[in-house]
Parts: structure tokens; C-alpha cells; sequence
């Protein structure tokens, strides 16, 4: 008769991150590409990318009162006058050209929240979109919680007040899903899943912070 080995749990206390923040000099439509690496000790395990589009200009959703929307159902916020603050045309078109020209999942981010319709962002109240379209941990960090532990240090680094995070969604996409699985985002479609920082409470990142901290060796 086998056994098989445990598996191992590594104490995260380790681990730094090491940013790399770049932006273009010049123009305020500017895409910022935020890239980690992850080291334990001092030894790289891993990397992660993620791209913000910040909304330039006018018509960002304001604070509403009780009387200015009805209701959440599902998570998903009913205004009552969504047009007056949605993003017109050209800002639109902006955010959606900045985000396809990065390839890849961005390029499908853009197509389905930032398309000429925009049925996705009327979805949420934030206009700022940052994206996570790559991450790679070796062993025996690859897990969701380390994954989901870095991805929100990283959010909370970018200090943009309202922010729509994006991430993969699927059996495909591997840790990136699980980790916004843990952090409470929702699914948006069979691709993409959404966490809204505008009214998202932190629960999923405190959860993820106490499983983090229960790993560390005394």
C-alpha cells in the first residue's frame, strides 16, 4: 500500500514583492503596466502583470443617495439615471483602444465590458479598469491564496479609489481565477469574472489575509 506525500505549505512571511511601475511620459490617455516579481527570501518565484486604464475626463458616477438608485439584485447596481453619468463616446473609445492594444486577455476584457454598447461597465460604478492577465508561481507558493494574497497588495498599491478589477475566469485560466475567486469577485461571463471596488467591502481580502496568516510558523 502508498501513500502520498503531503503537501506542502509554505510559510508566506518570506515573501516580498518587487514592483515595476511604467507609463508613457507624455498624453493623459495613458495605460499604466504594473509588473511584480515575487520572491521568497530573496529568491524569485514567481511574476505577475497586471494593466490599469485609468477614465480621463468627465462623467464618472457620482456618491448616490438613497433616492438615486433602487436597488442591488444579484450584486449588479439598478440606476435610475445611468446615462447621466455614463462615459460618452469618445472616452469609451479611448479606454477600449488603450486595453485592445495590449493583446491578449485585455483584448477580450475590451470587447466584452468596454464594446460600443458597454452593457458590461453599466454593470458596475467604477470606471477605471485594471486588469491581472498573468501570473506564474513555482512551486510550492502556486497556490490561490498566495496567488489571491498578492493580487490584492497589488490593488491596494495602485491606489486608484474606484477601480473595476478584472480577472480570467475558468478551469483554464488557473490561479488568476481562483484567485479572484477568493477575493469575492463575480462572474461575468464564461472568460471573465469582476470585482467592483467601488462597493466591494474587503471581506474576500481579509478572509484571504487570515488564511495567509495562519500559515505563518511561530
Amino acid at each position: 500500500m502508498t501513500t502520498q506525500a503531503a503537501a506542502v505549505v509554505a510559510d508566506p512571511a518570506g515573501l516580498t514583492l518587487d514592483f515595476q511601475h511604467t507609463t508613457p511620459l507624455l498624453g493623459l490617455s495613458a495605460t499604466e503596466i504594473w509588473q511584480v516579481q515575487i520572491r521568497a527570501d530573496g529568491a524569485p518565484v514567481g511574476r505577475l502583470r497586471a494593466v490599469l486604464t485609468p477614465y480621463r475626463g468627465g462623467g464618472s458616477p457620482q456618491t448616490l443617495t438613497d433616492s438615486e438608485y433602487s436597488h442591488c439584485t444579484g450584486g449588479e447596481l439598478i440606476y435610475e439615471d445611468a446615462e447621466d453619468w455614463f462615459p460618452d463616446v469618445k472616452q469609451l473609445d479611448s479606454l477600449r483602444s488603450r486595453l485592445s492594444a495590449q493583446g491578449g486577455f485585455c483584448a477580450q476584457v475590451a470587447e466584452q465590458l468596454l464594446s460600443e454598447s458597454a452593457v458590461g461597465l453599466r454593470d458596475f460604478g467604477s470606471l477605471n479598469v485594471l486588469v491581472f492577465d498573468q501570473l506564474s508561481l513555482s512551486a510550492p507558493w502556486d497556490d490561490p491564496t498566495v496567488a489571491a494574497g498578492v493580487v490584492a497588495f497589488v490593488v491596494d498599491q495602485v491606489a486608484v479609489a474606484d477601480l473595476l478589477v478584472v480577472f480570467p475566469a475558468g478551469a483554464a485560466a488557473d490561479l488568476l481565477a481562483a484567485a479572484g475567486s477568493l477575493l469575492w469577485a463575480e462572474q461575468f461571463s464564461d472568460d471573465t469574472q469582476c470585482l467592483d471596488t467601488k462597493f466591494d467591502h474587503g471581506e474576500g481580502v481579509a478572509e484571504v489575509r487570515e488564511l495567509l496568516l495562519s500559515r505563518v510558523r511561530r
